[in-house]
């Protein structure tokens, strides 16, 4: 019995083995079985009741990406052509000439047809802050008609990957990737969508960055210095969400911005190179820019400054332009107002006028203050502001105002016979040095150029030379020197070493 099995088992074993092999034997004797054919599918487009002729059907495999086609030869009278829809009706996705779809069945795509009496709308695209290349051309599209979203053309940002368009600057809007359909209702802007790249060093340290406006079109940023800096990279966004765009790359710590719209608020931020990398960038700081400069009523500067003195408008600048030369008695310098700038300067460059003092003593201009801070500036620039003898100091900075001295700008040929500072007396107030010269000018004591009773004194350039005195230095402060003067940038034409009442200026002298 035991014998009877075994053959059993030994029988079906070699039929399960014959049976297995078929497949394996068919190949030998008759070769590969055939693929089973592909299968495929027609797409057949319908000229709804247009005359003329449709595309051709198009028989594809299954998988296949196909593009839509124009209308051919289509015509429909009083009736505009916007694309392809598989209702008939345009109930569905409508599909313009050019865009794609993959075809994994059979399909009648139907003509749609616009009354072409229908709006037309304009769909623009903006860089966004590129910094090179130009946007796609603006498409003028119909009414209720898709446009396929292209790619970033030739587009490039430094720094960024382009990641489609948004239809807000500050990417806070619907995006649409490239390829996408856009259903046009309106005219639109999309703004091209930017994401950092950048790999920053998050061990580096980060600068501490301020930003402040000069103008209507100018925005002042500084920040403190990184020791292991090679340099600094300067962003600006026009929001604080919006794609940060590098604008300069300086080894100073301060950073004029210029060319900006007035009264509007930029914003900023900035990182350091180093050997290491680059760091993190800063944490963001805004500024809002002056309002259009204002030019004030008045024949004569005194009516001007006058005018001033008695308006109470906020966030304004007033811009007196000088078109000749004149002398004027001592000009109190005001305004009623918040956040206001004066602007003295000359109509041109070329052409630099002078203000003199006339024949009554006292200063020039006088920043007066009326005990708040009000974030009042004066400001001179391609300008000369000339004194006289026996006169006191020819420029007084008061108490929470700030007087500036820009390119062009001079004050000179002053004595003051009796007080300390020939130029300018800095009182509890701050004076930015932009450019310029203070020169010529004499103290009875302190100070020839600039005396420092309180306040502060920040020079980012110009030359001071040519000052004299009777017993001290050409630039003198009462306090300290780190409390009182900030160096933000250094020269040496003139300038020699540093300035306070215990170091000798070379070009700057004393009577004694």
């Amino acid at each position: 019995m035991k014998k009877i099995n075994i053959a059993y088992f030994i029988l079906i074993k070699t039929l399960i083995m014959m049976l297995s092999g078929c497949d394996e034997m068919a190949t030998l004797f008759h070769g590969a079985k055939p693929e089973d054919p592909p299968v495929t599918y027609t797409v057949i487009f319908d000229g709804n009741g247009a005359g003329g002729s449709a595309p051709l059907a198009q028989t594809v495999n299954t998988g296949t990406v196909i593009h839509f086609p124009d209308k051919g030869s289509l015509i429909n009278m009083g009736y505009i052509f916007t694309g392809w829809n598989m209702n008939s009706s345009g109930g569905g996705i409508t599909y313009p000439a050019g865009a794609s779809i993959t075809v994994t069945q059979n399909m009648v795509f139907y003509a749609q047809w616009l009354d072409s009496s229908a709006p037309q709308y304009t769909v623009t695209f903006n860089a966004n802050g590129a910094t090179s290349g130009s946007p796609p051309a603006a498409e003028i599209v119909y009414s209720g008609v898709s446009i396929t979203i292209p790619d970033q053309g030739s587009l490039t940002n430094m720094g960024y990957t382009f990641t489609g368009w948004n239809v807000s600057a500050d990417g806070l809007g619907t995006n649409y990737v490239a390829g996408s359909l856009f259903m046009v209702a309106t005219d639109v802007t999309l703004y091209a969508k930017w994401e950092n790249q950048t790999n920053e060093n998050p061990s580096i340290p980060v600068p501490f960055l301020s930003a402040s406006a000069k103008s209507s079109t100018d925005i002042m940023l500084s920040w403190n210095s990184i020791a292991t800096s090679s340099s600094y990279n300067v962003f600006r966004a026009s929001s604080e969400n919006a794609p940060y765009i590098q604008i300069a790359t300086i080894n100073e710590i301060t950073y004029i911005d210029t060319g900006l719209n007035p009264n509007t608020t930029y914003y900023y931020m900035v990182s350091v190179n180093t050997d290491l990398g680059i760091s993190n960038r800063s944490k963001v700081a805004s500024a809002r820019t002056m309002s259009a400069p204002v030019v004030p009523q008045g024949a004569t500067l005194a009516e001007k400054f006058a005018w001033i003195a008695n308006r109470a408008d906020n966030n304004v600048v007033y811009d007196i332009v000088v078109t000749q030369s004149e002398a004027i008695e001592p000009t109190t310098v005001s305004s009623k107002g918040r956040n206001v700038t004066v602007i003295l300067r000359s109509a041109s460059s070329d052409d630099i006028k002078t203000i003199t003092l006339s024949s009554k003593t006292g200063s020039l201009f006088d920043i007066e203050t009326d005990g708040y801070d009000n974030g009042f500036t004066f400001k001179i620039e391609n300008i000369i502001l000339r004194g006289k003898s026996n006169n006191s100091v020819l420029v007084t900075v008061s108490r929470y105002r700030t007087f500036e001295i820009g390119e062009g700008a001079e004050i000179t040929e002053n004595t003051n016979s009796s007080r300390n500072g020939g130029g300018v007396l800095v009182d509890s107030g701050i004076m930015n040095i932009y450019g310029g010269k203070i020169h010529g000018n004499r103290a009875n004591s302190y100070g020839g150029g600039i005396y420092i009773s309180e306040g502060t004194v920040n020079i980012y350039g110009g030359i001071i030379h040519g000052n004299r005195l009777d017993c001290r230095s050409a630039f003198y402060q009462s306090k300290s020197f780190s409390r009182n003067i900030k160096w933000h940038y250094l020269w040496y034409q003139y300038m020699e070493s540093l300035v306070c009442w215990q170091f000798l200026v070379w070009s700057n002298y004393n009577s004694h």
